[in-house]
């Protein structure tokens, strides 16, 4: 006969062959969100890879390569990214609901290197290099589904928060190795690096489990029962450990298959994918990936005194630290404190930089003043990596009922990337044809309107359950 005790630290089995001893640590939640965010790292790494390849392909250095690109090309380059991100995110949804979050994020490592084998390959084909971005691109948008999708499902409420966070804190160690490797190597070197990240992404995450909430949608009770128990660290499969929360996950599950599938004229409904949306939509036009994308270019028309692949790094390096500070707070001080912070400082730090290109385009002396550019986007991309960098997209898994969560996360997803492709695209036309100082002026003014909308629609969800979450958004 089995009996067994549990006290605030460990959960201690007896049977006939001695003690088991099921401690409480959250160290393997960690463990499988951060191996799922490797596909972020592989993000990350696209994003930036145009700040270093794009003034080699356009010859504005002195390193000329078979490959050459014309400015129109290059806009093309940079956002057929986000247009692959928007067809793999629309599919990503239904996907992970009938084959699961963990095998779908697996076959993402397929796209992403032959995406990257395609550009290492394309000798002067800029056609072929518009293809392998495209297909990145579609590995990315499903990425950005699903794993936010797949750290929320594991995590237990108390570090929902910090799980989520890793999703853009790994995604701007990316961006930043990828500038590293722009300054310190060669056009096909830095590229070929990036053919690698997928594959160990698939040798280590394809040691984690499947999400107890998908496996419990798919009756597959035995399964989510060892999957919930190796994620509380437990050793032994025992019923008496996991069945309180497995039936908190059932109920969760049983509920929203009855109430997820109104139409949008339903209140509630209506509310949260506007939420989800408004937060898809300011996440883009804080002009964030605008500065990512571009980097290099925005600080060679700056005119800065610093080399510009050096001030790309230390905009790298500043999106990294800074995103340390939600790390450690999201789940102390709230979602909602974090997101009026940083679109409030980011959009006087854009006010800055549209006034520095303001008097630089109309010849007035700026030499003293060069150091600006740095110091602004430094400061700006520091606080948007604070807030409405990495807390939109794992709020959106936190806003979402469980049963709609695939589908509505995916077309919230594809709606974030068509923004993406937008501003890319039509990035450099603005900054040219428009005028920097006015471009900037309007980034400013839309991370103001962030910060109002955050303040009148957006709940704060920290501390609380999936099941308050809704009840809120109910109330």
């Amino acid at each position: 006969m089995t009996t067994s005790r549990e006290d605030t630290k460990s959960l201690v089995i007896c049977d006939d062959a001695g003690y088991t001893k099921i401690g409480h640590s959250k160290t393997r939640q960690h463990v499988a969100a951060i191996l799922a965010n490797l596909a972020t790292l592989c993000i990350g790494m696209a994003n930036a890879w145009t700040a270093p390849a794009l003034p080699l392909i356009q010859r504005q250095t002195d390193v000329i390569l078979p490959l050459y690109a014309t400015e129109e090309q290059a806009s093309w380059i940079s956002s057929l990214l986000p247009i692959g991100a928007v067809v793999g995110a629309l599919p990503a949804g239904y996907l992970a609901d009938k084959l699961g979050r963990r095998r779908v994020l697996l076959m993402m490592a397929l796209p992403f290197f032959l995406g990257w084998m395609l550009i290492v390959l394309a000798a002067d084909s800029v056609v072929q290099v518009f293809l392998g971005r495209f297909v990145i691109g579609v590995a990315a948008g499903a990425c950005t589904v699903l794993v936010p999708l797949y750290n929320e499902e594991i995590a237990e409420d108390s570090i929902r928060g910090i799980l989520g966070v890793y999703f853009d804190f790994i995604g701007c160690l990316g961006i930043l190795f990828m500038y590293v490797l722009g300054a310190c190597l060669s056009y096909m070197w830095f590229t070929l690096v990036c053919t690698g990240v997928p594959l160990v992404f698939f040798a280590t995450f394809f040691w984690m489990p499947e999400t107890p909430t998908f496996l419990l949608s798919k009756h597959l009770f035995l399964e989510a029962e060892k999957s919930l128990l190796w994620l509380r660290n437990g050793s032994i499969v025992y019923h008496g450990r996991t069945q309180p929360e497995i039936m908190r996950l059932l109920s969760r599950l049983q509920e929203t298959t009855r109430t997820d599938r109104p139409s949008l004229l339903n209140k509630t409904t209506f509310k949260t994918v506007a939420i989800v949306l408004g937060l898809m939509f300011f996440h883009q036009m804080d002009g964030m990936n605008a500065v990512v994308f571009y980097a290099v270019q925005i600080f060679q028309d700056a005119g800065s005194s610093i080399s510009p692949s050096c001030c790309s790094i230390i905009i790298g390096t500043a999106l990294t630290l800074a995103i340390l500070v939600p790390t450690f707070t999201v789940d102390r001080i709230g979602r909602k404190p974090l997101l009026l912070m940083s679109s409030i400082a980011a959009s006087i730090c854009m006010a800055v930089l549209a006034g520095y290109f303001y008097y630089k385009d109309n010849d007035f002396d700026v030499d003293s003043w060069r150091w600006v550019p740095l110091a602004s986007l430094v400061t700006y991309v520091s606080f948007l990596s604070m807030g409405f960098g990495p807390l939109p997209f794992f709020m959106v898994a936190e806003l979402v009922p469980t049963a709609a969560k695939g589908r509505v996360t995916a077309y919230a997803i594809a709606f974030n990337r068509s923004i993406t492709f937008m501003l890319t695209k039509m990035f450099p036309f603005f900054v040219h044809d428009i005028g920097a100082y006015i471009t900037y002026g309007f980034f400013s003014g839309m991370c103001m309107l962030a910060a109002i909308f955050v303040a009148i629609w957006v709940p704060e969800t920290k501390g609380k359950s999936r099941e308050e979450i809704q009840l809120l958004l109910r109330n």
